[in-house]
């Protein structure tokens, strides 16, 4: 696995806590298999499970942004044409290859029918 595909992971694993978060606050457990319905029942039980269930996921959460935080610079190599020139590396050099790239009309041919490892 390379970086970008970890990045995506990583996003993804982010993105379903938010949404087993609000699933939580909404009183659905389904998504923490260790919770039993019948445990989920009783109030006093759902009262303390619940905010300890939002913190966890917000402090897992926070520290996977801590660890592996996003990189806007990585945009360049998923795709080269459509990458923000403000968002790539300061170096002119590099700019002005990225823009040479860009105005080839049979670089981006090849680029939208190969694998990113063959282009």
């Amino acid at each position: 696995m390379n970086r970008l595909a970890a990045q995506d992971k990583i996003e993804g694993f982010i993105g379903e806590l938010a949404f087993s978060k609000r699933r939580v606050l909404m009183g659905n457990f389904s998504a923490f298999s260790g919770f039993s319905s019948d445990a989920v029942k009783f109030p006093e039980f759902s009262d303390t499970l619940l905010p300890s269930t939002v913190e966890h996921s917000d402090s897992t959460a926070k520290t996977m942004q801590q660890y592996f935080p996003k990189t806007k610079r990585a945009a360049w190599t998923r795709d080269s044409f459509l990458a923000d020139l403000n968002d790539v590396y300061d170096e002119e050099d590099f700019k002005e290859e990225l823009v040479d790239l860009r105005a080839d009309i049979g670089a981006k041919k090849k680029c939208s029918s190969l694998s990113l490892s063959c282009f």
